[in-house]
């Protein structure tokens, strides 16, 4: 009871946020059992509780970059027909490595090349990525339209390459034998464990 009138009194008469190590201690009666779940005519939110509340710069949302996508669904998957229409709408390099290496600078792609990987893969998931693709300082970024809806997508020399936009997020490899030439490395199938 003693807890429960504390409460009443924080929230009804001072107006002012709990802190952090306030919110803690509350959590922890309440896990512990010492204190009971409020009853619902307390969970009422007026304008003043709203108006009062402050988050500390520690709870606040992140920002995301100017430059990226919000994801709803990750890892669906989404089969790329062989007779899809896909056009290539810009294509740019990106070398991550700190390192000269000389094969980063020379690996390119074409616009035919980035068709050609998004006819000849298929969908995987980020384990098989993780443990049987190696991931190189080296990618080509840009857009493509398949089948009239736009998509950000971005290959990775090591022979994956991730396919996204605001709704949804597809992961991707090329195991086919014609793509083999398009990367710097390429993965470890399953007879090679």
């Amino acid at each position: 009871m003693e807890v429960r009138y504390l409460l009443k009194i924080q929230r009804n008469h001072l107006f002012m946020p709990l802190t952090n190590q306030e919110q803690m201690f509350f959590c922890l009666l309440f896990i512990a059992g010492c204190m009971p779940p409020p009853s619902p005519e307390e969970k009422t939110i007026t304008k003043d509780t709203v108006a009062t509340a402050v988050i500390a710069p520690s709870e606040q949302q992140m920002v995301m970059p100017a430059d990226s996508l919000p994801v709803d669904i990750e890892e669906d998957s989404l089969f790329i027909p062989a007779d899809a229409e896909i056009r290539v709408l810009t294509a740019s390099k990106v070398i991550t490595s700190r390192h000269d290496v000389p094969e980063f600078r020379s690996w390119k792609l074409s616009n035919a090349d980035i068709e050609k990987i998004f006819r000849n893969s298929q969908p995987t998931d980020g384990p098989t990525i993780h443990y049987r693709y190696n991931t190189l300082e080296c990618e080509v970024k840009g857009e493509v339209m398949i089948n009239k809806e736009t998509y950000h997508y971005t290959i990775n020399a090591g022979a994956y390459f991730y396919l996204y936009n605001r709704h949804h997020s597809y992961t991707y490899i090329c195991p086919a034998e014609n793509c083999r030439s398009l990367f710097l490395d390429h993965g470890q199938s399953p007879e090679e464990d």
